[in-house]
């Protein structure tokens, strides 16, 4: 990056240079690749003796005729020695720079500014230059002119009215000191980014509000944000005179890092500015925060997207892409995309990465091989007979506590099914069930940390510092939880520490096999570090997601009686002619295509992520869409925006309609469901479990629904639902009927 800086009168670009000292430090530290060229004007002033040093500026009074031949020399310089990424202007190079860009914009030049950006430190707007323009320029605007003019010769002290109610921020677009700003032109709105920076004791700030009031985009958002700008800094500096070298000192040492913050933003903005999207997203990573912040994120990325399109810019850095064949083209198997910075922050152990939260792509696939076999049930693994355990632990509870004779006939279904969903994944994963289902309580308070925990979690890895800062190595050994706690995440590892340390001493004095995943991870060459790293990461990937699925598919069955009865249906006939057994086999369920297309439309309607888990652009970038993206770019995919694309599903993609699954040709079919299965990941970063998921899938719903019938209690509010990366659903009440 390349930036032309240009000095106030009477100085120099050396003089210019040693006022920015402390900015430019600050740049250089930060690691930034900019250049800055510090230019002399081109009229010499004159010395008062010859030991001083040549000072310079760039026009002796603000006339028209002495503001163009400034014009033709800045075109010059910006000829011959650019171009530049942007230009720090200072007081009368401020100024300069303010007419210029007018001038360039009212007469419609193939661009508006060479440059890409402006930093006006103090600075004010030529009337003359407005009036050469055609707008009539009031008595009140020259007064005040006039006024600060006086008071940089000390004619004129601070009661001055006008410097009294720009103290207070007391103007408007409709009287900006004697301008009214809602009548002057779009030409007459300066609408490259910029920034304008001055001080409360500025004789001129009356007349650099004049500047300010210009410093417009198409929206009146930028507006509001420079003014929020500008009065944090006027109202928290109550510093000498910008013209004086006291007050300058202060200026650029309080504004160092919003001036190090411009450089970085505007150079992030520059290198995805072809990609639309929220305009604060450009430049800060508080946008994705704040939307995360509401619990309605899937709600909010939806209605960004829908109005910017497929490829939409959600950060700096990021860019969030709903169809199906951009997500294809990255996940493939051959694509070169690696992991982003985000998944660092899923590491809970400051000692060692879990499959799940491993940037480095070698390293995430030679785990997820050694995990391959153990999470698609082969060896001794028998995933389908550990389902079919847990499933019937579930029935007996609905038959024996809410359908017997007596007792409740309701249940919060959201909870039993996270209790079901605990003890499968840790049945599967480690041989024994917590036993949370069969006791109907939170064992190891898994689900009251998840509940306080997640929102945090999701809210900070939007903002890379704070995601980077919360997942260091530093930090985790310092505050992160450890497995000696009692209490939180640290008793949770405790407990994962403790059942992979009884398995390799079990290891040491037998070969005996356990049939879950431990033991097909050990025997494909895992250490018991890595067991522990796996298995703490199993539980909350594992339980949330497919819960999330469960709930979703059931809510939508019970919100929608003729598909609920089209199923109970197809049970009932499957039952009946010896198609379906006691309890159904995957390859039973398989087989029942009424049952696959509520599966498939139900994950399609609340799928069990939103969004997430980007992959970083390769060197050297790639084409998606049409457009360039640079290398090092995250990609995000937003899971609801796409499962609801009208392009793949049809007009009525909003709606629960499992028929969109069965009224189609055997290719269009296979096409909606590749895309649906996009929720469990595609190629390489496809996700280990998979298999269990849709083993407990194809089997719960014909359990249960064999078992009984289902009422929400509460059809106006069925359930409290917060969208953050994924979805946290509970108070889903149902009322269960006994089967007649």
């Amino acid at each position: 990056m390349k930036i032309l800086c240009l000095h106030g009168r009477n100085q120099s670009g050396h003089m210019f240079q040693i006022q920015l000292d402390q900015a430019l430090r600050a740049v250089k530290s930060a690691e930034i690749n900019v250049s800055f060229d510090f230019a002399d004007a081109p009229i010499q002033c004159a010395r008062l003796s010859s030991e001083e040093r040549a000072v310079y500026k760039f026009f002796d009074t603000s006339t028209i005729t002495e503001i163009y031949k400034a014009h033709e020399w800045l075109t010059a310089k910006l000829a011959t020695d650019g171009p530049y990424d942007g230009v720090i202007g200072f007081s009368q190079g401020a100024t300069l720079l303010s007419s210029y860009l007018l001038y360039r914009q009212w007469y419609a030049y193939e661009d508006s500014a060479p440059f890409g950006f402006v930093i006006f430190l103090s600075g004010s707007l030529p009337l003359a230059v407005l009036k050469d323009l055609g707008v009539t320029i009031p008595v009140a605007a020259g007064s005040v002119v006039e006024e600060t003019e006086l008071r940089r010769q000390g004619g004129l002290g601070p009661s001055s009215p006008h410097i009294s109610l720009a103290r207070q921020a007391m103007f408007n677009s409709d009287d900006c000191f004697g301008l009214n700003l809602n009548r002057m032109p779009l030409e007459l709105k300066i609408r490259i980014p910029t920034v304008h920076i001055w001080g409360l004791n500025d004789p001129g700030f009356p007349t650099s509000i004049h500047l300010a009031g210009v410093l417009v985009t198409y929206t009146t958002r930028p507006l509001k944000a420079q003014k929020f700008t500008m009065k944090m800094i006027t109202r928290a500096l109550d510093y000498a005179p910008l013209d004086s070298d006291v007050g300058l000192k202060v200026v650029v040492a309080l504004s160092t890092c919003i001036v190090w913050y411009i450089i970085s933003a505007i150079r992030s903005w520059y290198r995805l500015r072809q990609f639309p999207g929220p305009l604060w997203a450009s430049f800060s990573y508080l946008w994705g925060y704040f939307a995360m912040t509401t619990g309605r994120m899937h709600l909010r990325l939806a209605e960004e997207q829908e109005k910017y399109g497929k490829v939409m810019r959600i950060g700096p850095n990021e860019l969030l892409v709903y169809d199906p064949q951009t997500l294809w083209q990255i996940n493939n198997v051959r694509s070169n995309y690696g992991r982003g910075d985000w998944y660092g922050s899923i590491q809970f152990d400051p000692y060692g990465h879990s499959v799940l939260s491993e940037p480095d792509t070698a390293r995430h696939d030679k785990r997820k091989a050694k995990l391959a076999a153990g999470y698609a049930g082969k060896g001794a693994v028998n995933l389908e007979a550990k389902v079919d355990s847990q499933l019937a632990v579930l029935v007996n509870i609905l038959k024996s506590k809410y359908l017997a004779k007596g007792k409740p006939h309701v249940v919060d279904f959201s909870r039993l099914i996270r209790f079901f969903q605990i003890d499968i994944v840790t049945l599967a994963g480690s041989g024994e069930p917590w036993g949370d289902l069969v006791t109907e309580t939170d064992q190891f308070d898994f689900i009251s940390i998840a509940d306080s925990f997640v929102p945090f979690l999701h809210c900070f890895m939007m903002i890379p510092t704070l995601r980077d800062f919360f997942a260091s190595e530093f930090f985790l050994k310092l505050a992160g939880p450890k497995h000696t706690d009692q209490k939180g995440m640290g008793r949770f590892l405790g407990i994962v520490k403790n059942t992979v340390a009884k398995r390799f001493e079990k290891l040491d004095r037998d070969r005996h096999i356990q049939g879950d995943m431990l033991d097909e991870w050990i025997n494909h060459g895992m250490t018991r570090r890595e067991c522990e790293l796996e298995l703490a990461v199993q539980v909350p990937a594992g339980s949330e997601t497919s819960t999330t699925a469960i709930r979703g598919i059931m809510l939508h069955l019970l919100s929608s009686p003729r598909v609920y009865q089209k199923l109970q249906d197809e049970i009932t006939t499957g039952i009946r002619d010896g198609r379906i057994s006691s309890p159904i086999t995957n390859e039973e369920a398989r087989r029942l295509p009424y049952l696959q297309a509520v599966i498939n439309e139900g994950l399609r309607m609340v799928p069990p992520a939103i969004t997430g888990f980007p992959k970083k652009v390769p060197a050297g970038g790639d084409t998606l869409r049409g457009r360039f993206v640079p290398e090092g770019t995250d990609i995000f995919v937003n899971l609801w925006s796409m499962l609801r694309n009208k392009e793949v599903f049809g007009h009525d993609a909003g709606v629960f309609r499992p028929e969109r699954f069965l009224d189609c040709t055997e290719e269009e079919r296979a096409e909606l469901t590749r895309s649906v299965d996009l929720v469990f990941g595609h190629g390489r970063w496809q996700c280990p479990g998979k298999t269990l998921a849709w083993l407990e899938l194809n089997k719960i719903f014909v359990e249960i629904l064999r078992t009984c019938d289902l009422q929400i209690m509460n059809p106006q509010a069925p359930w409290r639902c917060r969208g953050y990366s994924s979805f946290l659903i509970d108070d889903f009440w149902v009322r269960l009927i006994e089967k007649t």
